[in-house]
């Protein structure tokens, strides 16, 4: 947006126009094709993303994939428990920038 708006500023807002929808045609098919490719994945190799394609692919990818280490076990991102964010700030925080 700021680009578009110093676009605006040295050129016309016609030119403007026309250089933002070249980016977004250029940058639409890259767009779709990713998308696509993930939702794929999704669909191949994820059991939630086989029980409802196309509907919540991000959220089911978040819900199989991410899982980090914490208190002896992986724990899937989003089913964290409150003290994850305090022990992992007392773990790794040096002791000056925990008192300050």
């Amino acid at each position: 947006m700021p680009l578009f708006l110093e676009e605006i500023r040295t050129h016309s807002a016609r030119e403007a126009a026309h250089r933002l929808l070249h980016v977004v045609y250029v940058l639409f098919p890259g767009l779709i094709l990713g998308y696509l490719s993930w939702a794929d994945l999704a669909v191949v190799d994820h059991a939630a993303g086989q029980s409802a394609p196309g509907r919540d692919v991000f959220l089911a990818l978040l819900r199989e994939t991410w899982k980090e280490m914490f208190d002896g076990a992986l724990v899937s991102v989003p089913d964290m428990p409150w003290s994850y964010l305090p022990t992992l700030f007392a773990l790794q925080l040096p002791e000056v920038l925990l008192g300050l």
